[in-house]
């Protein structure tokens, strides 16, 4: 993650901030590295996550090492394990993802089959009245752990390689998902089962869902949600305690600026701007980015892309400079 935020820095601003030495070290490690047996699959978490960050470092450096690695990780991978559940944080949804987004770079056919192998296994433990059981049992609706997240590796896959035997299975999980939604509360519930309750983060809640909206054109052709869309950027992008990608107030901006980019709104964008200096407002005023729910721990050091000072660089450097980097939140290259 720092690695990804210092290339993106040098991409952008010249800066000549990437640690040339220690990534090559990281390099090295990896091709040594040998996944344990439960190794998790995912793009936040695991496999996915390894190769999605070697196609962004090798977009912002330049430098072709890091592409020939992500083709080297994926190649080691024969089938997928399903042990680490389906979703897009740490499963197979996340893989999909990362092994689609490997071929749009590479054109490699091994990333084109692995690909297709984890699309077959999602569509395999797919309920048409539920969606996809989580290893805990539960039926999610979130982004990292839910059918938000599922159906955007799913969509990604059949616009890159139209494949279109997913079309009405994806339209069955939308409409589990716009089902849910609360038009009064402006509001999706994290679970179809246990406790209703809900979030407006990125990660199980309201930010995510949209981005997933966004990707599949459904936000603005789904009545219950293209009335609402004004009044639910309004609700999600007043200033939250956390800062993070993950559950904070960046990441919601990042959904927010996603988007206004993808359905032409610009007064989402507003709304995000308006999230993120109000954020940063905060912590210049208090020292420190609000990472953890204690005062305490946010004085310690928290350098990670997704709950840390990484994610919001990141988000800064393309606040500052509109349409230069991609949305790693909706899993751009």
């Amino acid at each position: 993650g720092p690695l990804v935020f210092l290339a993106a820095a040098d991409h952008v601003l010249g800066l000549q901030l990437f640690p040339q030495t220690r990534a090559q070290r990281l390099v090295d490690q990896l091709k040594e590295f040998t996944f344990p047996s439960n190794y998790a699959f995912g793009i936040c978490q695991g496999i996915g996550a390894l190769i999605y960050g070697c196609i962004l470092l090798a977009k912002f450096t330049k430098q072709d090492e890091w592409s020939k690695l992500a083709l080297d990780l994926n190649s080691r991978i024969q089938q997928v394990s399903k042990t680490s559940g389906l979703d897009l944080t740490s499963g197979t949804a996340g893989f999909l993802l990362a092994t689609t987004r490997l071929f749009e770079a590479t054109g490699d056919q091994k990333a084109a089959a692995n690909a297709k192998m984890a699309a077959r296994i999602l569509a395999e433990h797919f309920d048409p009245g539920s969606g996809w059981r989580h290893t805990d049992g539960n039926w999610y609706l979130g982004l990292a752990h839910g059918i938000a997240g599922i159906v955007l590796a799913l969509d990604r896959y059949r616009r890159v390689f139209s494949d279109h035997q997913y079309d009405f299975l994806i339209a069955n999980a939308l409409e589990i998902e716009n089902r849910q939604f609360d038009p009064e509360r402006l509001c999706w519930p994290v679970a179809l089962h246990g406790q209703k309750t809900s979030m407006n983060n990125w990660c199980n809640g309201a930010a995510g869902i949209m981005i997933c909206q966004a990707a599949t054109k459904s936000l603005l052709t789904t009545g219950c949600l293209a009335e609402n869309i004004a009044n639910l950027s309004n609700k999600i992008g007043r200033r939250g305690m956390m800062d993070h990608w993950c559950c904070g107030n960046f990441g919601i901006s990042e959904a927010l600026a996603y988007v206004a980019r993808e359905c032409d709104l610009p007064h989402l964008q507003t709304d995000a701007n308006n999230l993120i200096e109000d954020s940063l407002q905060r912590g210049l005023s208090g020292a420190f980015f609000r990472f953890q729910p204690s005062v305490g721990e946010n004085i310690c050091f928290s350098p990670s892309l997704f709950r840390g000072i990484s994610g919001v660089g990141y988000s800064l450097l393309r606040f500052l400079n509109p349409g230069k980097l991609p949305y790693i939140l909706a899993f751009e290259i």
